[in-house]
């Protein structure tokens, strides 16, 4: 058994058409200029990171953390010793 396939279906077969582009415009040189700068700027903080740093970071950043979790909880014994020592000066 053999199959008919009719290309003419699929848009092929009775002569085909080509889409043409232009080339491409070369590229302005403000635009190589800003790339070249943003890649100066940014190359060396990419290259000087250190993966260690963050860890550090994020270290300090949960000691602070505690530390100010713990001032807040001190706060309401805090509050009441002021009161009560404003009320005895009174």
């Amino acid at each position: 058994m053999r199959l008919k396939f009719d290309l003419q279906f699929f848009g092929g077969g009775g002569g085909g058409s080509a889409t043409q582009y232009r080339k491409r415009d070369p590229e302005p040189q403000e635009l190589q200029d800003l790339r070249l700068n943003l890649y100066n700027k940014i190359l060396p903080g990419i290259q000087s990171f250190d993966p260690n740093s963050w860890s550090k970071a994020q270290e300090i950043s949960d000691n602070a953390m505690g530390k100010m979790n713990g001032l807040i909880d001190q706060m309401p014994g805090t509050l009441t010793q002021v009161n009560k020592f404003l009320v005895q000066e009174s």
